[in-house]
């Protein structure tokens, strides 16, 4: 919040008006801002809990951002008149629209461990995950199942007219969907709450948001675009125990922790080809793991693009992951499953992480063509973790000799 607000006597505090707050202030909410721990779009009042968060950043009472029925999902473009020189920054909306887990995420967790201990403190959770919902089938998303990883493999459907929109991360037809075309590839057409699915994996950002930010992005002139996604893009693709669910010593794995987008994987995949579509250097930056680091996908580094469906990455992407600011939630951390990096995707040691408060920040150097990623002390402002990003490493082959920054 801007400390000039109470000296303005202005409530929301306007975060864009310069004589309240030096500096814009721009910003999407984590799950706790949402107001529900690992939540989704079934958030009773969510309208109000964004109206609340909305007010703390102090976007103007007649934005757009505040119309009922969306999300706050945004797209800023900093030093507009700056030709070459502009930066776009998306703000992205991960819970407003989000499904609920897939099912198979934490179907043998809830069925063999939480369900028959009746005093396992996600015992009542499990109950909803796969018997609840408005049908008493599970609040669980069905869609990633029975689609993509059910429909999808078999070997018959491959000819299928509707196989690309349904099956094909890297079409940018992938995720369409409709009730007639359900009923031809035979899969249930309703979701947990009774409503026609109105896309063919598990979501994140809601088919609404993905339209628009597929056109955003790919229709961007700026250089530099910075993604900000409040879940973890760049996490751990490999299995792991369900440590993260309350029951350290269960053998149980999990295919993802919390709420990362490891979590929704289609959709992962789906939002991983839309970033590799675009042009010039795309960042991604996010929080919420209660500690920070920076972490790279290489191009090059087709042992871990298998892991994002043999994505087709023409530069090196970015992830820089801050948090907390001010306060020391983990000091204790170590390096182990929760923290550990099996791709080696850090981009310093694969421990290298930061356990103390800290803050991310971004130095662009126009003149010298490139951008320093820096992780730095909450405290004392020093830099911790560094990394640079060479423009002309983000440039398409076929664009370089006459888009390369001098």
């Amino acid at each position: 919040m801007c400390p000039g607000h109470r000296a303005k006597h202005v409530h929301p505090p306007t975060g864009s008006d310069p004589s309240v707050c030096p500096r814009p202030v721009l910003g999407t909410y984590n799950d706790h801002d949402y107001g529900w721990e690992h939540g989704n779009r079934r958030l009773p009042h969510k309208d109000t809990m964004k109206q609340v968060f909305l007010d703390a950043i102090g976007e103007p009472s007649g934005s757009r951002r505040r119309d009922s029925g969306r999300g706050i999902e945004w797209k800023h473009t900093l030093d507009a008149g700056n030709v070459g020189q502009s930066i776009d920054v998306f703000l992205l909306d991960e819970w407003y629209y989000r499904d609920t887990l897939p099912c198979y995420t934490r179907r043998n967790f809830c069925e063999k461990v939480a369900l028959p201990d009746s005093q396992h403190p996600k015992h009542a959770w499990c109950l909803d995950f796969l018997k609840g919902g408005k049908l008493n089938h599970g609040s669980c998303c069905k869609k990633d199942e029975d689609i993509y990883y059910g429909w999808c493999l078999q070997s018959e459907n491959k000819a299928h007219s509707s196989w690309h929109s349904l099956c094909d991360p890297k079409s940018r037809d992938f995720g369409h969907f409709s009730s007639i075309l359900g009923q031809h590839v035979n899969v249930d057409i309703f979701d947990w709450d009774g409503e026609p699915i109105d896309s063919s994996f598990c979501e994140i950002l809601g088919e609404q948001q993905r339209m628009w930010f597929e056109e955003s992005l790919l229709g961007s002139k700026a250089l530099l675009k910075l993604v900000v996604s409040s879940s973890v893009v760049l996490g751990n693709p490999l299995k792991k125990s369900c440590e993260d669910l309350g029951d350290a010593n269960n053998s149980i794995e999990c295919p993802c922790f919390g709420d990362d987008w490891e979590c929704y994987k289609p959709a992962q995949l789906q939002f991983m080809n839309t970033l590799a579509r675009s042009s010039g250097c795309v960042v991604l930056l996010s929080g919420g793991l209660e500690y920070s680091d920076i972490r790279v996908l290489k191009p090059d580094a087709s042992n871990n693009l298998k892991y994002y469906g043999h994505l087709n990455l023409q530069y090196p992407l970015y992830q820089i992951t801050a948090s907390g600011l001010t306060t020391d939630l983990r000091r204790n951390f170590t390096c182990d499953v929760l923290r550990q990096d099996p791709l080696h995707l850090r981009d310093h040691a694969e421990c290298d992480f930061l356990k103390a408060p800290s803050f991310g920040m971004i130095e662009v150097l126009w003149e010298a063509g490139y951008l320093k990623l820096q992780i730095r002390d909450g405290l004392t402002g020093n830099i911790k973790l560094e990394s640079k990003l060479s423009f002309n490493n983000c440039m398409r082959p076929d664009l370089s000799r006459k888009s390369r920054v001098r």
